[in-house]
């Protein structure tokens, strides 16, 4: 269908894209926390980090 005589080569090559776009969201999601992290004030030395935590983050 696509060109390849092997379904095996047509899975690598899919996969591969695969990849690249989850690791471009995963960045992009680093990147939104860390930008909120940084809006944030500081917080004193004594805080917990779980103070922080919002569920809402991980989705």
């Amino acid at each position: 269908m696509l060109g390849h005589k092997k379904i095996e080569t047509t899975i690598r090559f899919y996969e591969g894209l695969l990849t690249d776009d989850a690791f471009a969201r995963y960045d992009g999601l680093i990147e939104e926390m860390r930008s909120k992290a940084a809006a944030r004030p500081s917080k004193p030395s004594g805080s917990n980090i779980a103070d922080d935590f919002d569920e809402g983050d991980l989705l």
